[in-house]
Parts: structure tokens; sequence; C-alpha cells
């Protein structure tokens, strides 16, 4: 009963033989949870499980949950909530064995007449199959009996989920979601699963990168129960805004309206799914420019590289991804040295890190000829670019000024001098002439 804070904390490396976890927090009779600056990392189940009824929300910012369940299965965030969901600047990597893991599972329907389980007790493989979300959180009814309409909107902003055993993502039952500027890369089946959504809710994923994942980047499905007496689940079905995102193939993600995709599926009622996907425009662009070009040698330019689509409609997010983690864009420079927001050298690392999908690094060229800064992004979201270095007048030193040599200027006072001399010999001698 009551709220929950939790900040600056620690749960790591418990558990044994497939048992335990980090944070387990139930609210049960009304009060909200809010996590921030802690960390889960390498228990043998799951990082953190929240559970909260009666209205309670869950805010989570600047928190990671990685490498659980790597000997049983398991899950980084486990969140149950009859309220709403907000997950800022957090990771959920490389959780689960080969066969389950899941980097974030969000449940907004929960039934709140259910008895709170024992997830100690339950089956890896039920706590985290494809029937998670309805079997094994928050309810006993396997999904296709339950009876729950959305309770909550879910707003996932700046997060990392990276290289987990099944998905990056999975959000059941919102009657609004959001997902931006994040990182979703690599995961063994879906990077982002999402269940159930609202039909008349408005959900949006956009400005993400959303590659490399093994059946596809995004899949929107419903199991088709009843939300209420008389009502037939999703009707004509969600529709998705998933435009913006970078889908591992400047083609665009795989998908039947887009016969030429090479990127991450995207799943639908077109292809085994429910709803619609509205991936179009996506990113397939890459600009990059120079603030100087040609510069001289030792003078600073300003190096961008901005990634948009749709003829610059769309662009990626800042970030993307959590910012307390690795960026995911590394960029180098033959000539001379790079600065990023907190690293100066021949290689930095950086997220995209000004509007509109731009992100700048400065560069100092030390030789005259050219400079080449290459950037490598996920899943082949690369560039480079080349300026030209040439020789400039040298720099200015500190506290002082460097004045090109003249050298008329300098003999100009002995000149001076010479004249003055030449002119009181004449006069001299014209005075002499006239007194004789």
């Amino acid at each position: 009963t009551g709220n929950v804070t939790i900040s600056d904390s620690s749960a790591d490396g418990n558990g044994t033989e497939g048992d335990g976890g980090g944070f387990e927090v139930y609210v049960l009779a009304g009060g909200n949870v809010d996590i921030s600056g802690s960390s889960a990392d390498d228990n043998e189940v799951y990082g953190f499980y929240i559970l909260t009824l009666a209205a309670g929300n869950v805010t989570i910012t600047d928190s990671g949950a990685d490498g659980n369940g790597t000997e049983a299965g398991g899950a980084g965030f486990i969140i149950g909530a009859s309220g709403d969901v907000d997950i800022s600047r957090s990771t959920a990597d490389g959780n689960g064995t080969a066969e389950v893991g899941v980097g974030f599972v969000i449940d907004v329907g929960g039934d709140l007449d259910a008895p709170v389980p024992d997830i100690s007790t339950a089956a890896p493989g039920n706590l985290l199959s494809s029937d998670f979300v309805r079997q094994a959180l928050d309810r006993t009814l396997p999904r296709a009996q339950a009876e729950q309409a959305p309770a909550g909107a879910v707003s996932i902003t700046r997060v990392t989920a990276r290289y987990n055993a099944t998905d990056g993502v999975v959000v059941g039952f919102p009657i609004a979601l959001t997902i931006q500027n994040s990182h979703i890369q690599g995961n063994g089946e879906d990077g982002i699963d999402l269940l159930d959504l609202a039909s008349d809710g408005v959900h949006q994923v956009n400005g993400s990168i959303i590659c490399g994942n093994q059946d596809s980047g995004l899949r929107l499905q419903s199991f088709e129960q009843p939300r209420s007496s008389g009502d037939l689940a999703l009707q004509d079905g969600p529709v998705v805004d998933a435009e913006g995102n970078w889908w591992g193939d400047a083609s665009g993600p795989t998908h039947p309206d887009n016969p030429d995709g090479a990127g991450d599926a995207v799943i639908d009622s077109a292809n085994g799914g429910a709803g619609t996907v509205d991936f179009t425009p996506w990113i397939d662009t890459i600009t990059a420019s120079a603030t100087v070009d040609p510069v001289n040698v030792g003078q600073p330019t300003v190096i961008s590289f901005q990634f948009s689509g749709g003829g610059g409609t769309v662009f990626l997010g800042q970030g993307p991804g959590d910012p307390n983690g690795t960026p995911p864009f590394t960029l180098t420079t033959d000539n001379g040295a790079l600065t990023d927001t907190d690293e100066t050298g021949t290689t930095v690392h950086e997220f995209v890190n000004q509007p509109n999908g731009i992100l700048s690094v400065t560069l100092v060229p030390d030789t005259v000829g050219t400079a080449t800064v290459t950037l490598d992004g996920p899943c082949l979201l690369d560039d480079s670019t080349t300026v030209q270095a040439e020789s400039g007048p040298p720099p200015r030193p500190v506290g002082g000024v460097i004045v090109p040599v003249n050298r008329l200027e300098l003999l100009a006072p002995w000149l001076g001098i010479l004249g003055l001399v030449a002119l009181v010999g004449v006069a001299g001698l014209v005075f002499r002439r006239r007194s004789a």
C-alpha cells in the first residue's frame, strides 16, 4: 500500500539454479512505483519485477537490467500495471538463454481480481514464452479466455534493448503507446512485439533504430478474445504510426506493401499479424556536410551527418537509445583529431546530438591534404565524407597576435631618417653657396 521509490540502488547477481531476481515490488492497494538510477544485472531470472494494482503508475528512468536469466531464461524488466507506464533512458540488453529472454515486458491490462503470482515457482518457459503477458504475470486464465479491456498508456523513450534471447520489447493491452528514439537490435525473435493495442488508441513507434532482429523488427498481433460483452477484439484493428525508423536497410522493412524491402520485417494483418503498421517513409538517407571546406590545417570545422527520409519529412531521433550507455555511432578520421561531446581523438563515439536527425563532431586536421571522416552505425547505417586541408596563416598564439612580416614597413623609419639627413645636407649646401 502506498508509493514505492527506489533510487541509486543495485540488486545484482541474485539467485541460484534458475531461481531469484533483483528488485521485486508489489503495490496492491493503490500507489505508484518510481525507480531511478538503479541497476539489476546478472540475476538468475529477472532484473525488475513490478506489479501495481488499483490504478498504480510505474515510472523508470536512468536504470538498467542486463544479463539476467542467462542460466534458465528471464527478463530485464517485467512490469504489470493497472495505470500508466513511463520508461526512459534505460537499458535491457542480453537477457535470457537461447530459448527464452526478453528486455522489457509490459502489461497494462491486468486482471485486478487475479491473485498475486509467485513467479519464483513459474517455469521459465511459461514465464517468458509468447503467452507470457496473459498467463504468467497477473492473471491465471489463458490469454484466449481473458476478458480485459486495455487499461493504461505506455511511453518508452530513449531505451536500449539489444541481444535478448527472444524479444526486445513486449507491450500488452495499452490504450496508447509511444516508443521513440530507442535502439532495438539483434534480438532472437522480435524487436518489438505489440499485443492487443486499443483499436481507437494513438500508437507511435518513431525515430528509432530497429534492425538485426531475427523474426521481425515490429510485430502487431491480437488474440481476438472479447474485450467486452458483444464486442469482437480489434474489429478493424489498431493502426501504428511507425514512420521515421531505420529498419536495417535503405530499402525499408520487409513487408508485402514494400516488395523491395530488405530490412527487418514488419508484421501486421497483411502478413499474419493484426491491424496496420504505417512504416512509410523510413530513414533511407545520410547527408554529410562540413561548415568549412577547404579548411586550414590546425583550424576546426564541424562535420555533420543527417539521417532522414521521405525527402526530409522524417528524421532519426536524438540518441537513439539510452544516453547512459554506449553511443551507437563510431567516427574516425585519417587526418587530425575529432571532438564530440566528451571525447577527442582519431576515434570518437557519439549519439545523434542535434535536432532533425543530425550528428555533429568537430574535425581539426593536422596535415595538408584530404581529411576523411568515417561514420559506422548499427546495421550498415554508415557513411563517410572528405574535406580538403590546406596550409594557411600561422595560428594565433594565446595572449598575442602574429602579424605577417612587411619589409617595407620595417625599413620605413630608416628611410625617413635618411631622407631627413639628405634634406638638411642639401639646405646647408645652398646656404653656403649664397653666403659665398
